[in-house]
């Protein structure tokens, strides 16, 4: 991608919908990054949890089909309850939501591939390289270059020959970091474009769009499921789809693409706490170093925007 086209901008809190009643009081850029921060944490506590629901049907289901699943559950119910509106949207709306959707569809089925193949926290780590490169492309001086450096060297740790990752796998965790990079930014986009009910008609078309690109996957098993597996199928698509992408899409409102990006550099402790804790997945000690130097890598990422943002909201106050 261009420079231009991970270029991303900071979303203001006052475009939010507005309730009648005395003004609410304007956030500051530390109250923004924090809510942000626990929007971003839940949803990960959500979508993980998520995955390790839909692990359990991989065998009788495959990967796929359990994304595939998971959406059409999902986009079913956010019709029912958002019921949104079908009518008085441009072309170029309609496009967006079409790409909202299809970022949607590739990360989720590219991460279930991977998880087949790699445990929950060295594929959780993979995705983490597409947020951080929309995080690196902005950083504010060319010793900060450094960081992606190091963040390289942690990926070669975990995808290094011999380690516990497979090329599969790896290319999988890859295939996601990359839709994971392009949801954050096309969220944003959507999110400035929606004129009806706040956004949420947006995602919840986009849930129909990640449905129809998924349902090759999900037809062919359908027949196949038993009952106890739909009661599944439908906590993973509530948890991982409905609550999570609704928790991210607004922390994207919030703040921005890039703090959201940003925020995720502490996906790959939770999901390797989770593996270990509710899959029983061992993870060899260089591998964990290779996830660690990924971590680190993002954590300074953070504090060097967080610091730039500082300064400019200082430079930009009155005096």
């Amino acid at each position: 991608m261009t420079q231009t086209a991970l270029t991303v901008e900071r979303y203001d809190v006052d475009s939010l919908p507005q309730t009648k009643g005395p003004a609410a009081p304007r956030l500051s850029t530390g109250a923004r990054c924090a809510s942000g921060a626990a929007l971003v944490v839940a949803g990960s506590v959500a979508i993980q949890g998520s995955a390790v629901l839909g692990h359990s049907l991989f065998a009788e289901l495959t990967p796929a089909g359990v994304s595939g699943l998971r959406f059409l559950l999902a986009a079913l119910i956010g019709v029912l309850i958002i019921r949104p509106s079908w009518r008085g949207r441009t072309a170029a709306q309609w496009a967006g939501i079409a790409a909202y959707g299809a970022t949607i569809a590739g990360m989720n089925v590219a991460m279930f591939q991977a998880l087949e193949v790699l445990p929950l926290g060295v594929a959780v780590t993979l995705e983490l390289l597409g947020p951080l490169a929309v995080a690196a492309t902005r950083l504010p001086r060319h010793r900060h270059l450094a960081l992606p450096a190091l963040c390289l060297v942690g990926v070669v740790l975990v995808c290094r020959p011999g380690g516990s990752a497979s090329l599969a796998g790896v290319l999988f965790g890859c295939a996601a970091a990359v839709s994971l990079a392009a949801y954050t930014l096309v969220a944003e986009r959507v999110s400035r474009q929606a004129t009806v009910g706040g956004g949420w008609h947006e995602l919840s078309l986009a849930l129909v769009v990640a449905a129809v690109l998924t349902l090759p996957f999900a037809l062919p098993v359908a027949p196949h499921v038993e009952p106890r597996q739909w009661l599944v199928l439908l906590a993973a698509a509530v948890l991982g789809v409905l609550v999570a992408f609704s928790l991210d899409y607004l922390a994207v409102r919030l703040t921005s693409a890039r703090n959201v990006a940003i925020f995720l550099s502490f996906d790959p402790v939770l999901a390797t706490l989770l593996g270990a804790v509710l899959l029983s997945q061992a993870v060899d000690p260089v591998t964990l170093i290779g996830c660690a130097l990924v971590i680190v890598s993002g954590v300074a990422v953070a504090c060097v925007h967080a610091a730039a943002g500082a300064r400019a909201e200082g430079q930009s106050s009155p005096k």
